[in-house]
């Protein structure tokens, strides 16, 4: 696909997102994953933080978009905030993202 239009379309839904909160956090996911395929890492970043400020810890995406900005963070080059992310997700998280946030976070330390 094309990184760079997804990326442009999640910001032109999110900048209506007043229209349909219920999606919104779903397009700030959308988003931030177009920002990583781009390397445009504080983009994603504040696409991921956005999607965080949507949702609730109960919801599953949750930990997913918190994994994801750790991502971010540690592909931007600031392993504070990443390890602060994947720590999250080690200890918050189920199954397999448990797991993924473990092992990200040892690398880390």
């Amino acid at each position: 696909g094309n990184d760079s239009a997804a990326a442009d379309d999640y910001g032109r839904y999110l900048a209506r997102k007043g229209d349909y909160p219920v999606f919104a956090a779903a397009a700030a996911i959308g988003q931030g994953y177009a920002y990583e395929g781009l390397k445009q890492w504080s983009d994603a970043q504040r696409a991921f933080d956005e999607a965080l400020s949507l949702m609730d810890k109960k919801d599953p995406r949750y930990y997913e978009a918190a994994f994801e900005l750790g991502f971010s963070y540690e592909q931007g080059g600031n392993r504070t905030e990443a390890l602060k992310y994947y720590e999250m997700v080690a200890d918050n998280a189920a199954g397999r993202l448990r797991e993924r946030g473990r092992i990200a976070a040892a690398g880390l330390r």
